[in-house]
């Protein structure tokens, strides 16, 4: 299901460490300001070191409508802050779009923050919708996308590849490699902008390159 509780933030250990990986878009923990790269030290005053991320995780997890304070420290700003958060049902939607009409051309922006199952028919839609409209130049933003099923970021590749490019190739120690390929070419040339940050990994980080690489966006 892409609708659940809690407050939106992706938790992983690194060394002895409690790190927020990604934050979830329109999240509680996003409208109370978490970063992404802070390092978690206590959970409502009680500090995780020496805990696993399942108990940390523990600690977080209630119902929507209760309180959680996060102490975190950021390595980037060197400071130690509280940050009270309202945990709250959370809607992950993979692909949100808005157009911008600047200097008399349209522009196309859309965020990919997940690629998931439903991610291809969602922007099929939403291309469909905003091509008919004679847009000019496209932002495809990828920030913040951790990145997840490889087959469907070639899919949305194809919407830009021309047909039968490799997107990309993996290669196993025990097992055939697999070529993805550029299944249609439906793209007039338009201006293509991408957006990535230290966050855009996996599937979304090919994507980005595939579309550097063949299109030169």
């Amino acid at each position: 299901s892409y609708d659940f509780e809690w407050i939106g933030a992706v938790i992983s250990q690194s060394a002895d460490q409690m790190i927020i990986m990604e934050i979830i878009k329109w999240s509680p923990a996003h409208l109370a300001w978490v970063k992404p790269l802070d390092t978690l030290l206590a959970v409502d005053g009680k500090s995780v070191d020496s805990m696993t991320v399942r108990e940390v995780v523990g600690l977080i997890r209630w119902p929507k409508n209760t309180p959680v304070e996060l102490t975190l420290y950021s390595e980037k700003e060197k400071k130690i802050t509280k940050i009270k958060i309202i945990r709250n049902t959370i809607s992950i939607p993979s692909v949100y779009q808005k157009s911008y009409t600047i200097s008399d051309k349209k522009l196309w922006y859309i965020n990919i923050s997940t690629i998931g199952d439903d991610t291809p028919m969602k922007f099929k839609q939403a291309y469909n919708e905003l091509t008919e409209t004679g847009i000019q130049g496209i932002i495809l933003d990828l920030r913040g996308n951790g990145g997840w099923l490889l087959p469907v970021a070639s899919e949305l590749a194809s919407y830009f590849v021309p047909k039968e490019k490799i997107i990309t190739i993996t290669r196993y120690k025990s097992l055939p490699e697999e070529v993805y390929y550029s299944q249609w070419y439906v793209n007039k040339p338009l201006p293509l902008v991408v957006l990535v940050d230290e966050l855009t990994a996996s599937a979304s980080e090919i994507l980005a390159y595939a579309l550097k690489y063949h299109v030169n966006a």
